[in-house]
């Protein structure tokens, strides 16, 4: 599992793919998507922060079980 496939909303899912993956730009995103360009960095913008958010849950998540490992 990819940290992408830890998001919820296919859309963010579809454009950090698209970009990421496919190398595709925000235009051709926005395209494909149907979306304007301006609204494709907005979901982008907020995919990113869900990430940075889910990482650090994450990371947490660990360092309490080795923590707990220890013990």
């Amino acid at each position: 599992t990819s940290v992408i496939d830890t998001l919820e909303d296919v859309r963010y899912i579809s454009i950090l793919e698209s970009f990421f993956i496919d190398s595709l730009t925000f235009d051709e995103i926005a395209i494909n998507e149907g979306y304007t360009y301006r609204h494709t960095i907005h979901l982008y913008s907020k995919a990113i922060d869900l990430i940075d958010i889910t990482k650090i849950s994450l990371n947490e998540h660990l360092q309490n079980e080795k923590e707990v490992i220890k013990c």
